[in-house]
């Protein structure tokens, strides 16, 4: 029996670290957080309008990666972004810790974008592209207006990487 294409082109968009969507896959789901000034938000139904970017860490170890991506669209990028900690595997007595350290450590005017996921992390993981090999990475989602997944990444900052959102973005092609 022979593989067709179709397959060893999907197997190669699956090892892709970066995917830039020709057609944005559906909209996402609602997902719960709540942001670091304590604020309720769902996801994706209360994020600013236009395009949006979710940089989303599910480790301490991502924070490396997740916190470059962070600081240089803050630089350059046309686009709002909102970090999310996905802290549902944190256990319930470090919790608070864990945020209260979250808190002092980002600027107090970044704490309505920085959103934590105390619920759903199973579909974070399967929208963020999360692969347990790779747990300490960033995963970037860039939302279009229409709340559709438009490009993802998974990995650090690089400069391909850098390319790829910015051609992702409304404007660009």
């Amino acid at each position: 029996m022979r593989a067709s294409p179709a397959i060893f082109l999907l197997l190669a968009i699956g090892m892709a670290e970066t995917v830039l969507a020709t057609e944005p896959v559906g909209v996402i789901p609602t997902l719960p957080t709540r942001s670091l000034d304590g604020s309720a938000v769902r996801v994706p139904d209360d994020l600013a309008p236009g395009p949006v970017l979710l940089i989303v860490g599910f480790t301490r170890d991502s924070r490396e990666q997740t916190s470059a991506w962070a600081r240089r669209v803050a630089d350059a990028a046309d686009v709002v972004a909102y970090s999310v900690a996905v802290i549902e595997g944190v256990p319930g007595l470090l919790r608070g810790m864990v945020v209260r350290g979250m808190r002092k450590g980002v600027p107090e005017d970044a704490h309505a974008r920085f959103l934590l996921a105390d619920d759903e992390a199973a579909q974070w993981r399967a929208l963020a592209g999360f692969s347990p090999q790779r747990e300490d990475a960033a995963c970037l989602l860039l939302l279009d207006a229409a709340r559709r997944i438009a490009w993802r990444h998974v990995g650090p900052l690089d400069e391909p990487a850098w390319r790829a959102l910015q051609a992702a973005l409304p404007g660009a092609r």
